[in-house]
């Protein structure tokens, strides 16, 4: 009867509700490795710590921050990588920000600007206490023992624009570089640029099924995974945290790490 089959497809429903929530809680981490002939020697044996979209705030709270600080401390990284939001708005509580005093690698720790980031109503605060505690890269270059790190905070743009950005940056081209780009839509404009690696977060690989399906569609080998192309390795996470709802179907959280071997 009508009544059996809608009692059956409520439980499926709250099951996977379930289900998915305690999936998004328990994260993994998820490892790569890079040529080290694609960098100086003396990065050979290093590990990149690439971490994205823990939305802390109105979905996730103090806790889980700290949590994941220790899950990425825990890696032993020698550079840490925050690929993008770290906060979720409108409202955040700024003293959260001191758990980051915990967080550290030899080679610095880095964040870029995702578009939560900036729903927050009082992200210039955050920026401001952000660059007091670690490296804030918004649309900015700096050098990292040889090797040239870039962040490109996102905005909706169309290829061109980032094209001209990463132009605007004017990398060495005999030098190494890392480009991370909050939303990989536009990875392709630092694929024809011959960067070394590329650096993404933003899709959570659709967070829930079929959005898995829906962000291969559009964004195709870049919407989750590792995948070269020419002379770039090109990476993006599915994130760590969720954004609203708080379960995640067919999208595991994981910090990323990424060894030069």
């Amino acid at each position: 009867s009508i009544n059996k089959i809608s009692l059956v497809l409520y439980g499926i429903a709250l099951v996977t509700a379930i289900l998915g929530t305690i999936h998004a809680r328990i994260g993994r981490v998820r490892t790569y490795s890079v040529s080290k002939s694609l960098f100086p020697e003396h990065w050979a044996g290093r590990r990149i710590v690439l971490i994205s979209d823990t939305h802390i705030g109105q979905v996730n709270g103090k806790g889980f921050l700290k949590k994941v600080i220790k899950e990425i401390q825990d890696q032993k990284p020698d550079m840490v990588v925050i690929a993008g939001d770290l906060i979720d708005g409108p409202k955040f509580p700024i003293e959260w920000l001191d758990e980051l005093d915990t967080l550290s690698a030899p080679q610095g720790v880095y964040f870029i600007p995702g578009n939560h980031d900036e729903y927050s109503r009082v992200f210039g605060k955050v920026e401001k206490i952000l660059r007091a505690k670690i490296i804030v890269l918004n649309d900015e270059k700096t050098i990292v023992d040889g090797v040239q790190l870039v962040g490109i905070a996102y905005r909706k743009e169309k290829k061109e624009v980032t094209k001209a950005l990463i132009e605007s940056m004017n990398l060495e081209k005999n030098i190494p570089s890392i480009v991370v780009l909050h939303d990989p839509k536009n990875v392709q404009a630092l694929i024809d640029h011959d960067v070394t690696l590329t650096l993404s977060g933003h899709t959570h690989r659709g967070q829930i099924f079929p959005g898995n399906l829906i962000v291969k569609k559009i964004y195709g080998k870049h919407g989750y995974g590792m995948s070269q192309t020419n002379n770039t390795v090109s990476i993006t996470s599915s994130g760590r945290g969720t954004a609203q709802p708080a379960m995640r179907v067919a999208s595991t959280p994981e910090i990323v790490v990424i060894t030069v071997k």
